[in-house]
């Protein structure tokens, strides 16, 4: 192969040899970087061992880079059929249980039929994303809807227990973690927001993972009786005021590619779509779901 990996001690050595490629793919890598910049502030956020891995040309441009933080799958960026390749041939004895991977679909597809290959496997899709960057939100002729965006308070979390649990049921991924214990920390994170009519929290978006220049806005839900009244909508729209007000250059977020309603509110919004991304399951003897 005319490609090298380097494993990396540390999130900072892995950010400064994927500098290059990661400032130039930020927003389609968003997740990435964020868990990487998470890692360098402070590495007891996730747990140990956690892998961090980079592809290199002979001249030591870097070409690819894989993160890996357990109990989750791999996040690869965008990796041609050598990088691949190479990944999958390191990891396969490095990390045999690996259960899933996300990245761009290409090279999603790609890992998951080199990884089970050899078993004959299938690899299982939970989920095909778009990604998306907003940088200025786009005025709308709507009404608003009643109500105010507030931060989620400690008083919040029996609510946000239950909804943690219905929007990873609903969106089919698997919720890492005992959902009172994430809802916890999202509250305790300080970037949990609320839409509130009247004293009565009606939809859920989440700004956390700053990446290099901007936010990602994650977790929007809506529990389906307030929905259709314009709720996410609004609470989506000033969280990205509120982010981009406090000196962010954009906005990143994933979207269920089947679901053309929230699709179609971010278009609306001003998002533009950066990427096609697929969270795949691996479907080899050793590979697992989380908890198996």
């Amino acid at each position: 192969m005319s490609v090298h990996l380097r494993h990396h001690r540390s999130a900072a050595s892995f950010l400064a040899s994927a500098s290059a490629l990661l400032e130039a793919t930020e927003a389609e890598n968003n997740l990435l970087v964020g868990v990487a910049l998470e890692l360098n502030r402070d590495p007891s956020r996730h747990s140990n061992p956690n892998t961090l891995v980079t592809v290199h040309k002979p001249d030591g441009t870097c070409t690819a880079a894989l993160l890996r933080t357990p109990p989750y799958g791999a996040v690869v960026t965008e990796a041609g059929p050598e990088d691949v390749a190479a990944l999958v041939a390191d990891l396969k004895s490095l990390l045999p249980s690996l259960h899933e991977v996300l990245a761009p679909r290409a090279t999603a597809f790609a890992f998951a039929s080199a990884w089970t290959a050899p078993w004959s496997g299938s690899p299982t899709v939970l989920l095909e994303m778009r990604v998306y960057r907003l940088e200025a939100v786009q005025s709308s002729d709507r009404a608003p809807p009643s109500g105010r965006l507030r931060l989620a308070l400690h008083s919040d979390h029996p609510l946000l227990t239950r909804w943690v649990e219905a929007f990873h049921e609903e969106v089919g991924l698997p919720l890492h973690g005992a959902p009172t214990e994430v809802a916890r920390r999202l509250v305790e994170d300080g970037a949990t927001w609320l839409w509130d009519d009247a004293g009565r929290p009606v939809s859920l978006v989440c700004s956390q993972g700053e990446t290099l220049r901007g936010v990602r806005i994650s977790m929007v839900y809506t529990p389906p009786g307030d929905r259709g009244r314009g709720y996410a909508s609004a609470a989506v729209s000033d969280t990205c005021r509120h982010v981009l007000a406090s000196g962010k250059r954009m906005c990143l977020l994933f979207a269920d590619e089947a679901n053309a309603t929230s699709n179609a509110i971010y278009k609306r919004l001003g998002f533009v779509e950066v990427a096609r991304f697929a969270h795949v399951l691996l479907g080899s003897p050793a590979a697992r779901r989380p908890g198996e």
